[in-house]
């Protein structure tokens, strides 16, 4: 018997798993103003048959915050983003990402715990993953994964959006790793270990 749906909330499969940081909260640098939080960017094709499920799980939120006033004096931005326009070069540029493609920032607030990170290899996916005891399966930039998100709406003096909580990740595939993750902690120990003593 399959869990009541949650308003606002999709299981996608098969995307791509950029700007991984699920083991700790994370912060951009040089940024005052970003709190530190978990957090991971999915990427998907367009064309990616969830595409549609994606836009209405969002669309559920905003009718059920702002009603018969979504459209006319109500205006959200939506979190997910389309590489094909051209504010979003920037994002194009970048490996994983390319053009038609979309893309959005699912976080997690420390306070309300890290997502759920686990495999069904590891205990039948019932305990909870780290990069040191499980780094063969566990998320990385560059991997491929199925990814929980819920989306909520924001309505205060920021704004009125669109956003996205990340739920849970499970990386199904290994893939080329990219910039912009968590640290390989275990091979820059092993880097120092086996570095001469003059690049140390």
């Amino acid at each position: 018997m399959s869990a009541p749906k949650t308003l606002g909330q999709i299981a996608l499969r098969n995307v791509l798993l950029t700007y991984v940081h699920v083991d700790k909260p994370w912060a951009k640098q040089g940024d005052p103003a970003d709190k530190a939080k978990f957090s991971l960017t999915p990427v998907i094709p367009k064309n990616h048959p969830q595409a549609a499920a994606l836009q209405a799980a969002a669309n559920e939120i905003a009718a059920a915050k702002w009603g018969d006033k979504l459209n006319k004096s109500v205006f959200p931005t939506f979190c997910v983003r389309d590489t094909d326009l051209p504010t979003e070069a920037k994002h194009r540029a970048k490996d994983g990402f390319g053009p038609g493609k979309l893309f959005f920032n699912a976080s997690r607030q420390p306070k309300d715990g890290p997502p759920a990170v686990r495999h069904p290899s590891v205990s039948g996916g019932q305990v909870e993953l780290s990069p040191t005891a499980n780094p063969d399966v566990y998320p990385y930039s560059g991997a491929t994964g199925n990814v929980v998100v819920k989306f909520w709406a924001q309505d205060n003096v920021h704004g009125q959006k669109i956003n996205c909580e990340l739920v849970a990740v499970i990386k199904t595939a290994d893939g080329d790793k990219l910039a912009g993750g968590g640290t390989d902690t275990n091979a820059a120990v092993a880097d120092i270990m086996d570095a001469p003593a003059e690049e140390v």
